[in-house]
């Protein structure tokens, strides 16, 4: 598989549906796609969805290449979010959520070509940042909301976002650790449409998945932006240095 995409969703079926049919109608390869979901014991409307997907979305061709794990909601997102990174097989780990809608036609193929024009290194790992439509992250930061790590940079940091954040913030650490080790890949050629983000008015308008999950990471607030990276990377550049 060229490409795992993985995200949590819940309460969100027709974001969702929205999302699947966008991966396959702007993929050249959708069969070298696979799409790992994380969903809640609890939240039976997006488990009856995806128990009859054959009859909702029967003319999805990746519907195949579509897995998902039930469980407990959440109280921390990053340690679901690691747990899916796990069960992936892809070269390219790439992190959604479930109110994103590809919109670059062939992006799949821009990625692929954008990482090997800029890949210097053999040891190939590294972040790739494509840009997205969010209307409320920091002015003037290159980070990407929903950031690509190579299968190596994956495994070189040993998880896909930090755990010390439950909920948001851990995009902007990421980015961070490969910052600092060099080894950040920006694609602009790729956009993905943030549709609950893409306006003032929706965000400040969050539906209930969102409003908790705000909540959750403001009873529990880290600094994504000045909280100590050097741990992840010391271990980043251990694993470059031992490929040498």
């Amino acid at each position: 598989m060229n490409f795992s995409l993985f995200l949590n969703t819940r309460g969100r079926v027709g974001l969702l549906c929205d999302l699947l049919s966008s991966v396959e109608s702007t993929a050249d390869s959708p069969s070298e796609i696979e799409i790992i979901l994380g969903i809640d014991k609890d939240d039976y409307e997006t488990l009856n969805f995806l128990d009859h997907l054959d009859l909702v979305v029967s003319d999805l061709d990746l519907k195949d290449n579509i897995s998902f794990y039930a469980d407990n909601r959440p109280t921390n997102h990053h340690v679901k979010m690691n747990f899916l990174a796990s069960q992936a097989v892809g070269d390219n780990l790439f992190v959604l959520n479930d109110d994103v809608k590809f919109v670059t036609p062939g992006w799949d193929t821009l990625i692929l070509d954008s990482l090997k024009r800029n890949v210097r290194e053999p040891d190939n790992i590294y972040y790739a940042g494509v840009l997205d439509t969010s209307v409320d992250k920091d002015p003037g930061r290159t980070y990407s909301s929903f950031p690509i790590l190579t299968r190596e940079a994956y495994d070189a940091l040993g998880y896909f976002m930090s755990e010390k954040f439950v909920g948001l913030g851990g995009d902007v650490h990421l980015w961070r650790v490969f910052e600092e080790v060099g080894r950040r890949i920006d694609i602009p050629e790729v956009t993905l449409d943030h549709v609950r983000h893409n306006t003032i008015a929706k965000v400040m308008s969050p539906d209930e998945v969102a409003q908790r999950m705000r909540e959750n990471t403001w009873a529990n607030p880290v600094d994504s932006w000045t909280v100590d990276i050097q741990e992840e990377v010391k271990r980043v550049n251990e694993k470059i240095t031992c490929s040498l």
